[in-house]
């Protein structure tokens, strides 16, 4: 398999994102809901590590674009005491933080 300087792989591009570019079909995601699911985490651990080379670039554009700048805004309330460092949990380069 070939890659490229990212080190995702370079794959052949499926019908349906052919389709989806062209306007003839659509895309959704759909990850369960945290509500009040505490292990919510534990399923994107799980894309994540299956899927890393192609989730990875995607999360982080959305961590660096949505999550930082949320948790920046809200600095005077609980909601992010341990920050939004999603993809260093991810990674295991900081451990995850209690639920």
């Amino acid at each position: 398999m070939e890659y490229d300087v990212e080190g995702t792989p370079n794959l052949v591009t499926p019908s349906l994102l052919t389709e989806a570019l062209s306007g003839h079909a659509s895309i959704f995601a759909l990850i369960g809901g945290q509500g009040i699911n505490e292990i919510y985490f534990d399923e994107l651990q799980t894309l994540f590590n299956a899927y890393r080379p192609f989730v990875e670039p995607f999360l982080a554009s959305i961590i660096n674009e949505v999550l930082q700048p949320l948790a920046s805004a809200s600095q005077g309330t609980s909601f992010y005491e341990h920050g939004l460092n999603v993809i260093s949990w991810l990674s295991g380069a900081v451990p995850l933080p209690p639920s």
